[in-house]
């Protein structure tokens, strides 16, 4: 139950050689010397993928990860695009995930619910939260909820 970052073509028997523990990615973030670190992580943690289920020849049971493991100082803002147990939903028109469309967008000033011209992590989730589980509904009959990690006060973005 160890979130690790995969291709989605890893072999989970060999999951310590080819993936990457998320937490070490926390870790070392929390090591440079910069005053705030944002991570905006494109994937799920359920052992699934829009083609096929990381588990080959299963029945579609899903595999559940903390998405937070690790991520729990002030200097580490992190948005995901679902909780543990969800799938993250591809947008095939945008070529990328549905996380990473409305992710762009809201970057760009959509999430600025209050016009001041900056965009906070929290600003961002409720956007998130908003369009994405909407679209992965509608689109896949399905649920997807973008997880916020971190202080919803800090500014992603201004203009």
């Amino acid at each position: 139950k160890t979130p690790f970052i995969l291709p989605v073509d890893a072999d989970p028997a060999t999951v310590t050689i080819n993936g990457y523990p998320l937490s070490l990615v926390y870790a070392n973030l929390e090591k440079l010397n910069v005053q705030r670190s944002y991570v905006f992580l494109d994937a799920c943690f359920s052992g699934g993928s829009n083609n096929r289920m990381l588990i080959q020849s299963a029945s579609p049971v899903f595999v559940s990860a903390k998405v937070d493991t690790g991520a729990q100082t002030e200097k580490l803002t992190v948005l995901a695009a679902s909780e543990g147990d969800q799938l993250a939903s591809w947008d095939d028109k945008e070529g990328h995930g549905l996380f990473t469309s409305y992710m762009l967008k809201g970057l760009a000033g959509a999430a600025d619910a209050d016009g001041d011209g900056k965009v906070t992590a929290a600003e961002l989730h409720a956007y998130l939260l908003e369009n994405v589980r909407r679209q992965a509904r509608r689109i896949y009959g399905r649920e997807q909820t973008p997880v916020l990690i971190g202080d919803g006060a800090v500014v992603v973005s201004d203009k």
